[in-house]
Order: C-alpha cells, then sequence, then structure tokens
C-alpha cells in the first residue's frame, strides 16, 4: 500500500493496483482453461456435445512463473534490479501479481520506485498529493482514469488525471457552469482560487482559454463548505489550506508542462536527427549512382521539394530494401532536378549572349540608317526581332557552349544585318498577305500583281488602344504589338522566354506580334463605300483610294432633312456603325445609301478638309527622334529628349525629328452641307464661319 502520509486529495484519482479490463479479461479465460484442465476425462467427454468450444490457451513466450520467486530474493539485488528499471516498468510488474503488487505498493519498496523515477531526465520530483505509484501511472500510462479508455494524451495536471472526450464533458465544468458556485463562495468567504483550475480551450475553434473546473472536486468542496464546519473561523482556516493547495498544485501543473515541453522537443530533436540521417544516407546512394553534382547544385526550395519526397527524411534507417522501395521515384524526381538545372544554365549562357548581341545590333542599326533616321526606320526589326527570327543571328546565339561560337562569327554580324532586316520585312508582309487571304475573298496572284497588304481593304484595328484603320507600316511601328509575350509561335519555348526576359532585364523593346490586332471589322462597309467611289475593292490599293476625290453623302440621312454631311471614303466605311469614327453622329446605327456629290460640291468638300487638317507642328501629333531609336513621342517630349539627350536646343524637322509612322491614322470629320433655307439659321452660320460646312443650292434638297 502507499505511504499513509500521502493521500489524495482527489475521488476522482485512479487506483494504482487495479488492473485493467483486458488484464481482467485475461484472467477470467485463464481460469476457465484452468477449471477446463482439471475436470475429469469422462466429464470433459460429456460436456463437449453440450457446451461450446472453449479455445485453446494462447500461447506466451518465455517460461510460466518464472519471476514468482523473484520478491523473496535479496534485498539488495532487488535495488540493483530495480534501479535499472523504468517507472512504468515497476508499475507494469506491480499489476502482474498479488505478490507483486503487495511488494511493490509497500512502503519499503519506496526508494525503487524513487530510484527508478531518477532514471527519468528532468521529470520533477514527486508532489507530496501523490504517491510513486499514482505519480508514475499519471505521467506515463495513457489511459483515462474514468472509463480506461486507451491513447489518451493530454493530462489535466491541475486535476491530476487524463480524460477522454466524453468523460472530459462529464466530469470537467466550464466557467459558465460553475460560475454560480464560484461566486457565491468568493461572496460568502471572501476568498479566491480554493479549488483547482485548469485553463483550455471551451471549443476547437476557440482563439482563448477560459478556466474549466473538476466536477468531483467541486463536489468534495461544497459538502464541506455547507456542511463541514461549526464556526466561520474554522471554516475560513480550511478554506486558506485550500487556496495553499491550490498554489502547490498550480506549480507542480506548471513544472510538468514544462517538463512535457522538454520532452517533445528532446523527442523531435531524436527523430530529427534520424530523419537527417536518412536523408544524408539517401543522397549517399543518389552520388555513388552519379547524381551527385545535381544534388549539390540544388537551391534551398529544390532541397526542401526533396527532402519532402515520400520516404526519403523518415525517422527509420535507410536498408537496402527501404532503398529499392523508393529508388523509382527519387531517380524520377532527380531527373527532373537536372533538367531544370539544365535549363537554367542554358537561360544563364543566352541571357550573356542576349546582352552582347543586342549592343552589336545597336551599332548594325545606326550603321544601317546612317546615323539619321526617318519614318521608314521604324519599321526596321529591333534586337528581339532579328533574335527570335530563324537566321544567322538566332543560330549564334542558340549555338551549344563547346566553343562553336567564335569572336569572328560575332564580329560578323554587321554584315548580315541588313539582309536580315529585310528578310525580317518580308516575313512580316507575308504574315500580313495570309491575315488578308484569311479573312477575304481573294485569291494569289491578286489582279495586277498587287500585293494583298497594299488594297484598300487591307486595314487593321487595335484592340489594345481602339485605333482604327491602321495600315501594315503602322502596324510593325505601333507600340501595342510589343506589349505582349507570345510563346506558342516559338518551336523552342526556353528561348523564346528566355528571349523575353532579357529584353525585360535590359530594358529592350520586345519581338513584335499580331495578338492585339483584328482584320478590318468593317470590311463589308469598306467595300461598299470603294464601289460607291467608282472603285474595285479587290483591285484598287491604299495609295489610289488616298487619291481618288470623290466625296459621299449618305441620302438615308439626308431624307426630309435641309442639311448632311459629305464623307471622304475611310470615313464612309466606318458611318452608320457603332464604332464611329467621327466626332459628329447624324443617326444611330443603319445601314447607308451612298451618293456621289459633283464635282463642284465635291471640290468644295476637299478644300475645307485640306484646310482643316493637323499641320506637322501639331501637339496631337507623334513623332520620333533622327539621331536614336526611340518610341513615339509628342512635340513636348521630344524637344525634351533632343535637349536632353542630344543637346539640340532648336530642332528642325526632318533633320532633328520626323513624324512617326506610330500615329493614329488620320480619318477627315464630315463636311456639313446646308441648305439655302438654313442660311439664316445661327448654328449654320457658326458652321460656315468656322471652316466646318458651306450653303449648297446644288443639292436636291426636296427630293
Amino acid at each position: 500500500m502507499p505511504p499513509q502520509n500521502k493521500t489524495n486529495h482527489t475521488t476522482s484519482s485512479v487506483i494504482v493496483g487495479k488492473p485493467s479490463l483486458m488484464e481482467i479479461k485475461r484472467q477470467t479465460r485463464t481460469s476457465a482453461a484452468a477449471a477446463t484442465t482439471t475436470m475429469p476425462v469422462a466429464q470433459k467427454r460429456r460436456s463437449t456435445s453440450t457446451t461450446k468450444h472453449i479455445p485453446a490457451r494462447r500461447h506466451l513466450r518465455g517460461r510460466l512463473g518464472g519471476l514468482k520467486d523473484m520478491p523473496s530474493m535479496p534485498l539488495d539485488i532487488l535495488i540493483e534490479i530495480f534501479s535499472l528499471m523504468h517507472p512504468r516498468d515497476l508499475l507494469n510488474l506491480a499489476r502482474t501479481s498479488k505478490e507483486f503488487r503487495a511488494f511493490l505498493m509497500s512502503r519499503q519498496s519506496e526508494p525503487f520506485w524513487k530510484a527508478a523515477r531518477r532514471r527519468v531526465e528532468g521529470l520533477p520530483e514527486c508532489p507530496p498529493f501523490l504517491s510513486e505509484p499514482a505519480y508514475a501511472n499519471l505521467v506515463f500510462f495513457p489511459y483515462c482514469h474514468s472509463c480506461l479508455k486507451p491513447k489518451v494524451k493530454p493530462v489535466m495536471w491541475e486535476f491530476l488525471v487524463r480524460y477522454c472526450p466524453k468523460c472530459k464533458n462529464d466530469l470537467v465544468a466550464d466557467h459558465a457552469s460553475s460560475w454560480p458556485f464560484i461566486d457565491n463562495v468568493e461572496r460568502g468567504s471572501g476568498f479566491k482560487d480554493f479549488v483547482n483550475v485548469h485553463q483550455n480551450f471551451s471549443t476547437r475553434n476557440s482563439s482563448y482559454r477560459e478556466p474549466h473546473y473538476h466536477w468531483p472536486e467541486m463536489e468534495q468542496f461544497r459538502i464541506k463548505y455547507d456542511r463541514g464546519f461549526t464556526s466561520k473561523a474554522a471554516r475560513d482556516e480550511w478554506i486558506v489550506r485550500a487556496c495553499e493547495d491550490v498554489k502547490t498544485r498550480k506549480k507542480f501543473a506548471d513544472n510538468m508542462r514544462h517538463w512535457v515541453t522538454r520532452q517533445e522537443l528532446n523527442r523531435y530533436d531524436e527523430l530529427d536527427k534520424l530523419r537527417n540521417a536518412r536523408l544524408e544516407a539517401v543522397k549517399q546512394r543518389l552520388s555513388d549512382e552519379g547524381w551527385g553534382h545535381d544534388l549539390d547544385l540544388m537551391f534551398s526550395w529544390e532541397k526542401l521539394e526533396f527532402a519532402n519526397i515520400r520516404g526519403v527524411r523518415t525517422s527509420q534507417k535507410l536498408t537496402d530494401r527501404a532503398w529499392a522501395t523508393i529508388r523509382k521515384h527519387v531517380v524520377e524526381h532527380m531527373g527532373r532536378v537536372r533538367d531544370r538545372r539544365l535549363a537554367r544554365e542554358r537561360h544563364d549562357l543566352l541571357s550573356k549572349r542576349f546582352e552582347s548581341v543586342s549592343k552589336l545590333v545597336k551599332i548594325c542599326e545606326a550603321r544601317h540608317v546612317k546615323g539619321h533616321r526617318t519614318a521608314v526606320s521604324d519599321w526596321l526589326p529591333t534586337f528581339a526581332d532579328l533574335a527570335a527570327q530563324p537566321g544567322t543571328f538566332r543560330d549564334i546565339i542558340n549555338a551549344s557552349s563547346d566553343g562553336s561560337v567564335t569572336k569572328e562569327k560575332i564580329l560578323g554580324l554587321p554584315k548580315v544585318y541588313p539582309e536580315a532586316a529585310r528578310a525580317w520585312l518580308e516575313t512580316r508582309k507575308v504574315q500580313l498577305n495570309d491575315a488578308v487571304l484569311q479573312s477575304t475573298s481573294l485569291v494569289i496572284p491578286t489582279p495586277d500583281g498587287v500585293a494583298p497588304h497594299s488594297l484598300a481593304i487591307a486595314t487593321w484595328d487595335c484592340t489594345r488602344c481602339s485605333w482604327k484603320g491602321m495600315r501594315w507600316a503602322q502596324l510593325l511601328a505601333h507600340e501595342c504589338g510589343r506589349l505582349y509575350w507570345s510563346y506558342s509561335s516559338d518551336p523552342d519555348p526556353e528561348y523564346h522566354r528566355a528571349l523575353s526576359t532579357s529584353c525585360f532585364r535590359l530594358k529592350l523593346p520586345r519581338m513584335w506580334t499580331m495578338t492585339p490586332f483584328i482584320f478590318n471589322p468593317v470590311l463589308d462597309r469598306t467595300r461598299v463605300a470603294i464601289e460607291a467611289c467608282g472603285e474595285d475593292p479587290d483591285t484598287v490599293t491604299f495609295a489610289q483610294m488616298e487619291a481618288c476625290e470623290v466625296r459621299l453623302i449618305c441620302r438615308r440621312c439626308m431624307r426630309g432633312k435641309q442639311s448632311c454631311s459629305a464623307f471622304d471614303w475611310k470615313t464612309a466605311a466606318y458611318h452608320g456603325t457603332a464604332n464611329e469614327v467621327t466626332a459628329f453622329v447624324e443617326e444611330p446605327a443603319h445601314v447607308p445609301i451612298f451618293w456621289r456629290l459633283d464635282a463642284a460640291n465635291a471640290s468644295r468638300v476637299r478644300e475645307i478638309e485640306a484646310e482643316n487638317q493637323q499641320p506637322p507642328e501639331s501637339t496631337h501629333m507623334f513623332y520620333g527622334c533622327a539621331r536614336c531609336r526611340s518610341s513615339r513621342m509628342n512635340l513636348a517630349t521630344v524637344q525634351d529628349h533632343c535637349s536632353r539627350e542630344h543637346n539640340i536646343q532648336v530642332m528642325t524637322l526632318d533633320e532633328d525629328y520626323y513624324i512617326h509612322t506610330d500615329r493614329k491614322p488620320y480619318f477627315p470629320e464630315p463636311i456639313r452641307i446646308h441648305s439655302p433655307a438654313l442660311e439664316a439659321d445661327p448654328g449654320v452660320a457658326l458652321e460656315v464661319e468656322g471652316g466646318c460646312g458651306f450653303i449648297s443650292p446644288t443639292l436636291p434638297w426636296n427630293s
């Protein structure tokens, strides 16, 4: 039995010597088997027909009863044996038989328990309110102290119990349930913290802890508080002792939690050493198979990815059998690591070559334009275009690192630059011609040998900046064509990706792409407008239509009115659509009916259009620097650029700067034509005076 001076203050403490449920069942089966073996033969034969079959006795390793004489051994031998045992082993031994229970639970066995306890590193001393066996049971046996359910890890050290979730719900009170009693005692006695408190989360998703109380302890306290004292002084003295016990229990609970934390950390360190040892063993196996270089060059995130492979970093020693199990997927992973490493090395090599060749292309371009840029130079390919295009530049950049790229080959690039630039331009024209043919019913060869991209109907709209009616030259110079990353069209996406990132790093223009452009969305209206001008839309070129002197009016808009608008062929193509290109809209979307103006009125319309056309120095135009490659700029920006970069204070058009090809397509505003009947109208007079319209008595206003 435990020492008499060490009593358990809680009714919920587990009886140390009480056998577990499994032991009771095992003893029952053993007794039944023993009774069967002592039964006479005849009786056993008679019983086999009337009773159920009794299973054979479970085979146990070792000799039965080998420890039955152990309690009678000399004391010094027992001390030597028990001092080498763990407290868990002593308690298990005490539960094997009545003799061991009586021997190990006696007061004279206390030194054995203390010696065994000291073998546990860092374990606090046994508190005065627990016996050594009870202390060992609380610390080392993960069974519920109420229902004996196994694998119950959390310990409520303030209550000296382990409870499974179900028993905890029945035997532990939350703050709301216990507050009336706690408040009543505090108000009646003036004392606080007289029962043990366990701080815990009320629910799984709680974000803060709240006090919990032990129902059996509170019930004992209530009975003693209500009926156990004849005077208030005696009760207060008892409460003071209870408060001291609570402080002692709280200090013990804190020490035990710190010890548990240290044990968990030590266990984690031990497992971590085992995992690291296995990881190093796996690396050694891979190094023996030729993967050492790849292991050494892995990034930190790749090392973490490698360590997280299933079976690589586990807390078990790596054996030949374990290696055979994980080798296949580990080697497959290393193959992917090697592919990534080779891709990175190729990317770094390409980046260095991109930087060197880009400087050389800049020199080649300056020589090609002879130091003076014009609008035609806006069509020239950039470094990214030449590097992406199959040919000499790409072959040199993309060559292997085995010394096949010599200094002579790189210095010979200026000689092939003009041919490479012409090849790029021809490739873009072919690309644009294909786009025209896919969107129209034209066939190759076109009539009179006209290139499809030169036709008047061959215009494009930009979906990014909403510019409309752009010609092929404007497409090649338009900045939106170099704002997209395109990998799908290149047979070597990794090369294309390295080129794009290098352009971003070096602040160079990207390669040109057709991604933001769509072919003429008003193709049918354009055909109608060209036919109204007396030309064939399948053969007439853009230059011919620009020279056309015909002007059109919409009879549908003119019907029943004394005013109308005169259009050129480009503006007429967008008239009546949801994408009007002019500021003045007469009617909602409709199908126009075009008539030609007579020669006199058409001549007057062309004169007003010429007067309203923006001069070259207009602030709404875009310009380029004639001395270096630059993007489009407005007039103020190009002046600042020339002053800052080239020390030019007074600029001259076509010498220091030029009108950039990448400018918004020009659509002349419709010219308003009014009947003489509206000559006195103030609004009409204002339009005529402002150069936006005129009075024409020759149009059939009343027809």
